[in-house]
């Protein structure tokens, strides 16, 4: 539980920050929270209107930062599974210009990522990801 409050956190801090990229901050948080829920489609939209052709290419590599630092930085295999996902959504649902303007995003790299956090000692808990597909 200790990771989904310095989520809530993280959510807190972005809004008390109140920037041009506020709603992107806490959309990407809130997609990814370490609860065993899909991401939710409202938070996902937020995403892929940022990375919807007509958006700023700046807000577009934004997006992706974003996305590739939680990746990064958070550690579970929960967080990067639902950073996965929204990647996935994304590149299948957004413009094909979003995968031009994210050259940087490899699906191996995100992979190689997802298997470094791998925690084999962990109970496996079955879990249908799919919900919101």
């Amino acid at each position: 539980m200790g990771g989904n409050m310095q989520d809530r956190m993280e959510v807190l801090m972005s809004k008390i920050r109140a920037g041009e990229t506020v709603v992107i901050d806490v959309a990407v948080i809130k997609a990814t929270m370490q609860n065993p829920k899909p991401p939710k489609d409202k938070h996902v939209a937020v995403l892929k209107m940022a990375c919807a052709a007509a958006s700023p290419r700046m807000q577009v590599q934004y997006t992706v930062h974003k996305l590739s630092s939680r990746l990064e930085d958070k550690p579970g295999w929960l967080v990067a599974l639902k950073t996965l996902m929204v990647f996935h959504r994304l590149m299948r649902e957004v413009d094909p210009s979003f995968q031009v303007s994210a050259p940087h995003l490899r699906y191996s790299v995100c992979l190689q990522e997802a298997e470094r956090k791998a925690e084999p000692s962990a109970p496996v808990q079955c879990c249908d990801y799919t919900g919101g597909f």
